[in-house]
């Protein structure tokens, strides 16, 4: 008579015991899920809802109207027990008015939030970079106004190279189909001597493979939207620890 193998030791709390993430995310987002969930800690889950952005003819300004496009979403992150909310765009939160687009959330949920907009700005100066080169999928014209969103923060974009997959949705779908390769090599092309960062816009650009490597290599810290939007989400909770191998963000 065979013995029976002892059972494996099962886990004795259930997924999210310390925190649950919300993440607010456009409807044809994928990367951001799968990247916060890679970069959450024991006991730390995410769980995401999508929104869509304003329609060009919807009355109001841009902000009132993706107000009215994360309402429900929020509602539903709300539900789920989310004990911070993130929203992790960054062409919207960039366009958006940052206090008022961040109380607003807080308000509809009773909870911290943060915007991708919001991190990446603290994340440039936690690392003390005041000087950075920009790697995105998108436009020269979106690589222009991000330029001029850091400007007004006082941080200098110094050198700038898109992807132009922005052009059309149905091409956009391709961000985050861009492979750990392809991210590096477009951050190579950007980093310029005089740049103390590389930030590597949308949270739909998958990163965190070559944040390491590239850091490394040309010893200069990279900031990613997705890296950024949960380091902001952890640190606005008290949940941030440590996460050896994103970069040197969340190195300490």
């Amino acid at each position: 008579m065979n013995k029976m193998s002892p059972l494996p030791q099962l886990p004795s709390r259930a997924a999210g015991w310390r925190a649950r993430l919300g993440i607010l995310v456009p409807y044809s987002n994928t990367a951001t899920e799968v990247e916060f969930a890679r970069l959450a800690p024991d006991g730390v889950s995410a769980h995401a809802a999508r929104f869509r952005f304003p329609a060009a003819s919807g009355g109001g300004s841009y902000f009132e109207g993706l107000c009215r496009q994360i309402e429900q979403p929020l509602d539903d992150l709300k539900l789920c027990g989310s004990d911070v909310v993130a929203l992790a765009c960054t062409s919207a939160s960039m366009a958006s008015p940052l206090t008022e687009l961040t109380s607003f959330m807080s308000a509809k949920t009773g909870k911290p939030a943060v915007s991708a907009a919001d991190a990446v700005l603290g994340a440039l100066r936690k690392l003390g970079a005041a000087k950075i080169a920009l790697a995105s999928p998108y436009v020269e014209k979106t690589n222009a106004e991000i330029a001029a969103f850091f400007a007004r923060h006082g941080i200098t974009v110094v050198a700038s190279e898109g992807l132009g997959l922005n052009a059309s949705p149905e091409i956009f779908r391709q961000t985050a189909r861009q492979t750990a390769q392809a991210v590096y090599d477009l951050c190579k092309r950007v980093a310029v001597p005089e740049a103390e960062a590389v930030f590597v816009a949308c949270t739909d650009l998958p990163s965190l493979d070559m944040i390491v490597p590239f850091e490394r290599e040309r010893g200069v810290p990279v900031v990613s939207g997705i890296q950024a939007c949960y380091w902001a989400a952890a640190t606005a909770i008290g949940i941030a620890e440590p996460r050896p191998g994103f970069g040197r963000l969340l190195e300490a």
